[in-house]
């Protein structure tokens, strides 16, 4: 079956059947006096937990994993090991609460892990959040129906890949936010996140924007596979946590590096102001803004307020040949704040799409929307759903692979 068939086939369910049916979920599971065992007791399970007690609900246990959080108290529950956990538990529900961009685990890993233990019934932490709404949206977790509901713009974004495994991709994820399985999503592309060297015509003297700098990982990244080959790097990053370990890695990379490297501390986005900011000092640290905000950040925890300002504003005329944007959900706002750099220089882009849900189609839309004369290519670079990077190669910089037809 061609992607195009399995597109129709999910855009063919009834938005209001498959809405109704997730928010029944997990209450026909639960039944009356059921148990829940939350499996993976991080930040996750934390919020999972906190949405069930705002509906009056509640769960008995974490399990995990961990020796050292094996023993302890989250939130006021005993976190158990896994087989004590099933032990003590025996006709508990047991939910993955465990999901994450740089963590080696898979859902898959943990169902089989607790079934192989006598657990009966194991679900992943989407059915929750589907019927307790105050955990959702989480990143690209959120009510099932949405995609459905947008049919229109979804098609019109799957219309404009280059190659069916940008196609395939996008419909396994869009299959992931329908349906909140991961077992289907194909494993991440072999080449660097944001340098595909297949499909872009890379030259001497890129002019690099890099929004969403964190600890300067993108520019360790290129440096490994480029070496010192730019011209320019404009690096944004407005956490203040953040900024002193991208600074630490201009230096350790010599003075020849660093002397190339711009740094503002600005999130990037449509104007000049300020907004609130949830400085965690880490790759999930996120702007609260009105229309973009991060999928896993709330205005209680913008702690932090940091000025913010368009593309446009930072670059003035400069020849930018490269765009990155990797800023928690920020990526539409700022990427219609380089509307007249993009126009105007042309740029390959690389912006990920995973943030929020509707991401997966938006982001596509608007890359192709402001980079005419494009190729759009979708590629996943993490596992269930995380690190996946819309590709808009201008046709002028566009390299012919064997497999792109």
């Amino acid at each position: 079956m061609t992607a195009r068939h399995e597109l129709e086939q999910l855009l063919s369910l009834d938005p209001d059947k498959v809405r109704a049916d997730a928010e029944r979920a997990w209450p026909a599971l639960v039944g009356r006096g059921r148990s829940v065992v939350l499996h993976g007791a991080g930040g996750l399970g934390e919020r999972m937990l906190a949405a069930m007690r705002v509906d009056g609900a509640d769960a008995v246990a974490f399990s995990d994993n961990s020796s050292a959080r094996q023993g302890t108290v989250v939130a006021g529950l005993p976190v158990l090991a896994p087989a004590d956990a099933v032990k003590r538990f025996p006709g508990a529900i047991f939910v993955i609460t465990i999901w994450g961009a740089n963590s080696p685990h898979r859902q898959a890993q943990s169902r089989e892990q607790l079934r192989a233990l006598g657990a009966v019934d194991v679900v992943s932490f989407p059915v929750v959040g589907w019927h307790h709404r105050g955990a959702l949206p989480h990143y690209l977790v959120d009510m099932p129906d949405a995609p459905l509901r947008a049919a229109l713009a979804v098609r019109e974004a799957f219309e404009l890949f280059a190659d069916e495994s940008s196609r395939q991709e996008f419909v396994d994820q869009l299959r992931l936010r329908i349906t909140g399985s991961f077992d289907h999503l194909r494993g991440p592309a072999w080449h660097p996140q944001y340098y595909p060297p297949d499909i872009v015509d890379w030259r001497a003297g890129e002019i690099v924007v890099d929004g969403g700098a964190y600890d300067g990982d993108s520019l360790r990244s290129w440096t490994g596979w480029r070496g010192a080959d730019f011209a320019r790097w404009i690096a944004a990053e407005p956490d203040p946590a953040n900024l002193e370990r991208l600074r630490a890695t201009c230096a350790a990379l010599g003075a020849d590096v660093a002397a190339r490297v711009i740094v503002h501390e600005v999130a990037l986005t449509t104007r000049h102001g300020e907004m609130r900011f949830s400085a965690t000092g880490t790759a999930g640290a996120a702007a609260v803004a009105s229309g973009s905000v991060s999928a896993s950040t709330s205005a209680a925890t913008a702690t932090t307020v940091v000025r913010t300002a368009p593309l446009d504003a930072l670059v003035a005329n400069d020849a930018v040949s490269f765009i990155k944007l990797d800023i928690e959900g920020g990526e539409l706002d700022a990427l219609t704040g380089a509307a007249a750099t993009i126009a105007r220089a042309r740029p390959v882009l690389a912006i990920c799409a995973y943030h929020l849900q509707d991401h997966l189609w938006r982001v596509p839309l608007l890359c192709s929307a402001l980079l005419s004369q494009s190729r759009i290519v979708l590629r996943p670079h993490n596992e269930e759903g995380w690190d996946l990077v819309c590709y808009a190669v201008p046709e002028e910089r566009w390299k012919q692979p064997a497999e792109i037809v």
